[in-house]
């Protein structure tokens, strides 16, 4: 959290609480005051086996726990209007401690299955299908908004041999539409240490790519 700390005149110059700012004739400077301490711990794993003679399975899995060891949030308080139970550079706030981070999913697998069958000396046909899922992530310290989970899934199919590998493809089979992260924004200032100043409340989202049909081809030297 930036505290904004601006005063009139050229900077530099020694700042002062100033209730708003307008443009050429004040300044800011960001002061960040609740930088916090994180903890976590985690573990992952992968195992590969063949089902049959043409068939191959890999399954990989992961655990990422981090949670806030430390942290006091000034936006609970400000922007969501909970009952602060702290304060910072006297900036009221809420603390957060033990909640899980923000923008990250703390478990995730993958399932992929590759088959193969020769069809003469010189080529080979595979087909392979991959799913991959993610728990859900939150959107803010105080774990209320969340992305929920999803799971993806994609195809591909072709021939190959020892220089030419052919295929086709579809990505996000089931052209699902969860967005793969997102965070929540406040564009206002600190009218002084104790007032959080007029601004906009934003979410920012980045999309998932939708679903697509596709072709490659190569050749190995």
């Amino acid at each position: 959290y930036n505290w904004f700390d601006g005063g009139p005149g050229p900077f530099p110059g020694p700042p002062s609480p100033d209730p708003g700012y307008t443009f050429p004739g004040d300044y800011i400077s960001p002061q960040i005051v609740n930088a916090g301490t994180i903890d976590g711990w985690g573990w992952e794993g992968d195992v590969q086996f063949a089902w049959t003679e043409n068939l191959i399975v890999s399954l990989a899995a992961a655990y990422v726990g981090v949670e806030y060891a430390d942290y006091c949030d000034v936006f609970a308080a400000d922007v969501y209007g909970m009952t602060p139970n702290g304060d910072l550079n006297g900036i009221p706030c809420v603390d957060v401690s033990g909640n899980q981070q923000l923008g990250q999913s703390d478990k995730s697998a993958t399932a992929t299955a590759l088959y193969t069958l020769p069809i003469s000396s010189e080529y080979e046909w595979y087909a392979q299908g991959d799913v991959t899922w993610h728990s859900k992530q939150y959107m803010d310290a105080l774990n209320i908004s969340h992305i929920p989970s999803y799971a993806r899934g994609n195809v591909r199919t072709g021939l190959r041999s020892e220089h030419w590998d052919v295929e086709v493809f579809v990505t996000n089979v089931t052209d699902d539409d969860t967005p793969l992260t997102s965070g929540i924004l406040a564009d206002g200032y600190v009218a002084s240490p104790t007032s959080f100043g007029p601004g906009t409340f934003n979410t920012n989202v980045q999309p998932s790519r939708p679903r697509m049909f596709g072709a490659r081809a190569s050749y190995r030297f």
